[in-house]
């Protein structure tokens, strides 16, 4: 075991309830892995009150950002569902403050786009990346910085569940429109996705990070480690009822992805002894692992480019002008991916150019 497991077990061992050792490895692992509000909650722990009381006042102004964008995408005529770390903020935590996140994603149905972005200019927010969206993409960024200052507020736009054209039929738009569910400790108006496809998210999303880069403390970050996805995971796991349970796995099982949830949801009972019922696990065991679980199973990112290539379905100019989209991504978003790095924009995207080559992350 290495020395980064063994804190992230020490963390998961705190959460199921053993005593809290503060150490300046260990409060920086909770950071790390996104726990350190909740084991604050749970141990007091002095070292973390700071990080909690921070992330405390952001939530509060936040929920307002949030709470107003909502609104006027419903009076826009904007269909939106939360997705991801609000959205589970807001259904199972006692204080969303104790899941932490950088950003609100949300999900709109394509053809809502162009309303979405006019909503989303009049509310005052601005395209974090001014270059248009590259083919293959499926989100984008958008920054509303106050009038009066302090801290920015992220959203993801979304108009597939799932980034990659190989993932676009696991949750389709359509679907995670017609079964979401209110989410009124967000916002009158709000809606998330239901929880059997909130769980199904949780688990690819987690599968997706073995090669797709994530954020703390500006770094970038590789891998499905990270203990707060597991927590997302854990509470899902616990809310289900029977009959959800049932819905989540016929799904995952339909869906090609039988192996990737239930690698995932074994994972969560390992360190955060997750119930886990035994049909549905079974049926999740037995399902062979389809076109998908290759994908998000494959360590290769040239595997996975050439992939969603493929089930992109396009063709010729099309072709060559999603693979440069994938390959070259916005500027600013370059400069979001490494930003402490003061080397040219060339060389950042010649060391994006040979991770690719060697099939490692982007």
């Amino acid at each position: 075991m290495t020395a980064a497991e063994d804190l992230r077990d020490t963390l998961a061992a705190t959460l199921r309830g053993a005593p809290f050792v503060e150490s300046p490895d260990l409060l920086a692992a909770a950071e790390y892995h996104g726990t350190g509000p909740l084991i604050l909650s749970l141990t007091g722990a002095g070292g973390l009150k700071a990080q909690a009381r921070a992330r405390s006042m952001w939530e509060l102004r936040h929920l307002h950002v949030v709470a107003r964008l909502l609104a006027a995408f419903d009076a826009g005529g904007v269909q939106a569902v939360v997705i991801k770390g609000t959205a589970l903020a807001y259904d199972l935590y006692d204080d969303a403050a104790l899941r932490p996140r950088g950003d609100t994603d949300i999900l709109i149905p394509p053809d809502h786009l162009p309303q979405a972005r006019a909503v989303l200019a009049a509310q005052g927010f601005r395209l974090t990346y001014e270059e248009e969206v590259p083919d293959g993409y499926t989100q984008e960024a958008w920054t509303f910085t106050p009038p009066e200052g302090g801290h920015s507020h992220d959203i993801d736009l979304h108009w597939q569940a799932f980034n990659g054209a190989s993932l676009a039929g696991l949750i389709p738009v359509d679907e995670a429109m017609a079964e979401a569910v209110p989410l009124p400790r967000l916002a009158p108006v709000a809606r998330a996705l239901s929880r059997p496809h909130g769980l199904l998210h949780s688990c690819v999303h987690r599968a997706q990070h073995i090669l797709s880069p994530y954020f703390v403390g500006g770094e970038a970050h590789y891998g499905g480690d990270r203990l707060i996805w597991l927590c997302d995971i854990d509470r899902l796991a616990r809310a289900l009822t029977a009959a959800e349970w049932q819905s989540f796995a016929t799904r995952a099982a339909a869906r090609g992805i039988g192996p990737v949830c239930a690698g995932a949801l074994h994972e969560a009972a390992r360190l955060l002894d997750t119930p886990l019922p035994e049909g549905p696990m079974a049926r999740l065991a037995a399902a062979p692992p389809g076109p998908v679980a290759r994908y998000l199973g494959s360590h290769d990112r040239r595997s996975r480019a050439l992939a969603d290539l493929r089930a992109s379905g396009a063709r010729g100019r099309s072709r060559l002008a999603y693979l440069r989209g994938r390959l070259f991504p916005p500027a600013a978003a370059m400069r979001s991916q490494y930003p402490r790095s003061r080397l040219p924009l060339a060389v950042l995207y010649l060391r994006r150019l040979l991770r690719f080559a060697r099939g490692a992350g982007l």
